[in-house]
């Protein structure tokens, strides 16, 4: 049955409901996954003599500072570069096993319910902490080299960006300012749509990784082809789920611009209840990325499905 974007929205929905503790597990991903970064990046500028006892008022004493603690510092910087790199690596496979266990109970949960439109939510219950851990470390590395290959394939349409600035800079000092412009401006249509085209097949990708006879390349080509069969649903989908993101952002404005003016003359004070707010935005963010994965899980399941019955030759 080929489901419409507000049946995957609906089936989505459910299935979150369903398994609602997503949202809090996600929510430590992301607390845990800035964490190892913050640590990452901290560790080198410790060794070069970054310390919290700067004035935020005056950065430029804080570069001074640790230009003048460089020479002589070569093996502490290379060990703390070490460090970081270690703790980045271990980061995102972090992040890479949370996501296996996310899109696991997500497929399997979307898999054991009904297939139609709208679906009781108690159809599609399958969390559990061991379910979820049983997934994350059977999927863990397939979503490692996964993320890698998207990493490739960004560096790729990366350097399709360079070249096309380049080849309009080139253009504006040989030819004048009028075929620069021309050659800019009709050059980042099509890479601009490059990089939009593959954020949202790599998104659609992620949901198709669960599946047994899945991996890396073979997800990332039925990404794009639920991409290509149906480009209106995943365009309704992403949008929905971008205005809902506007939205949890604006709720949370106020706030935040009551500490940048309550709080101006106490800049670290400021910076700790941001940190507090941050934290607290993170719940609906959570709240909203399982949904929006739970969404493509649906749409990726069903687009599957009715290739298959499609492929089924008739008696």
């Amino acid at each position: 049955m080929k489901l419409s974007a507000v049946d995957c929205l609906l089936r989505g929905w459910s299935n979150t409901l369903a398994n609602w503790e997503l949202v809090l597990v996600t929510w430590v991903q992301s607390f845990a996954v800035l964490v190892l970064v913050v640590a990452a990046v901290a560790i080198p500028l410790a060794t070069i003599g970054f310390t919290l006892d700067w004035d935020p008022k005056s950065p430029e004493r804080l570069v001074e500072q640790l230009v003048g603690h460089l020479p002589g510092l070569s093996s502490q910087l290379l060990l703390g570069l070490l460090a970081c790199l270690a703790l980045l690596t271990l980061a995102f496979l972090v992040y890479s096993y949370f996501q296996a266990g996310l899109f696991g109970v997500l497929h399997f949960a979307d898999r054991q319910a009904l297939p139609g439109p709208v679906r009781d939510r108690r159809l599609f219950r399958t969390f559990s902490l061991g379910n979820f851990s049983g997934w994350g470390g059977r999927f863990v590395w397939r979503f490692f080299w996964f993320y890698n290959l998207a990493g490739v394939l960004f560096s790729v349409a990366l350097l399709l960006l360079v070249g096309w600035f380049a080849l309009s800079v080139v253009a504006f000092d040989r030819w004048g300012g009028g075929a620069g412009w021309s050659l800019g401006c009709v050059g980042a249509l099509p890479v601009f749509f490059l990089f939009f085209a593959m954020s949202l097949g790599i998104s659609l990708a992620q949901a198709d990784l669960p599946r047994e006879e899945s991996g890396p390349v073979q997800a990332t080509r039925r990404g794009f082809d639920v991409l290509a069969q149906r480009p209106g649903a995943v365009l309704l989908l992403f949008l929905i789920f971008l205005l809902a993101g506007f939205g949890v952002a604006l709720l949370f404005l106020p706030f935040s611009l009551g500490l940048t003016f309550g709080l101006a003359d106490r800049p670290f004070a400021m910076l700790g209840l941001r940190a507090v707010l941050g934290l607290v935005q993170m719940v609906p963010s959570a709240a909203l990325n399982v949904g929006l994965a739970a969404a493509l899980v649906a749409l990726v399941r069903g687009e599957a499905s009715n290739r298959r019955h499609r492929e089924v030759p008739a008696a």
